[in-house]
């Protein structure tokens, strides 16, 4: 059963269709009255995943001096998916090291199961980009060390999504340290003249 809700009440009447793949739906549009906070309910049967969208109401074209009384509405949120099992993560998350300008690769199919909404795309993101770069091609997370001497502890972001828009997400700690060991740290080499050292 879905409802459309606006907490502020509708500004006015609204009508938003309603988009169902793979399933009947008992409406094809929810409605909310000038002031109300939700609509009516719409049911949604089926016997496998499927996946519902709204749109956004139309506008009324009505103007308060030289400019539109309403902006528009946006939707908020993506398609929603019913009836499907989600993705799942698996196993412990791997952990890893890196030499600064070293990378380290990760499959990823490795620590995520399919659910019952089809085969599953990655991608990764990373909470330090000045430690570390993170890039996905297919099911292959690959981490890069950042390129100067800073060292610390990025985590990094994984989201598995299935073709119906359901997610999973890995979370990951990745370790920097400074390029070039047997350096001191921060330091860079440099010419000095003869006689400049005090």
């Amino acid at each position: 059963t879905l409802r459309a809700e606006l907490p502020l009440g509708a500004p006015f009447d609204l009508a938003m269709n309603l988009s169902v793949s793979g399933a009947d739906a008992s409406i094809d549009e929810l409605r909310l009255r000038t002031g109300a906070v939700a609509s009516g309910p719409a049911t949604v049967a089926a016997s496998g995943p499927t996946r519902t969208t709204l749109a956004a109401p139309t506008v009324p074209t009505t103007r308060c001096g030289d400019a539109p009384c309403f902006d528009g509405l946006v939707g908020e949120g993506s398609a929603l998916a019913l009836f499907a099992r989600p993705p799942q993560t698996t196993g412990a998350a791997p952990t890893a090291e890196l030499l600064g300008e070293d990378a380290a690769a990760v499959d990823l199919s490795d620590y995520f199961a399919a659910g019952e909404g089809g085969s599953l795309t990655y991608s990764a993101t990373v909470d330090d980009p000045n430690l570390a770069s993170v890039s996905v091609a297919g099911s292959i997370l690959t981490v890069t060390a950042n390129e100067d001497f800073e060292d610390g502890v990025a985590t990094v972001t994984i989201t598995a999504t299935d073709e119906i828009g359901q997610t999973a997400t890995l979370r990951i700690e990745v370790s920097v340290t400074p390029r070039s060991p047997g350096r001191w740290r921060g330091w860079r080499s440099t010419l000095t003249a003869p006689g400049a050292l005090p």
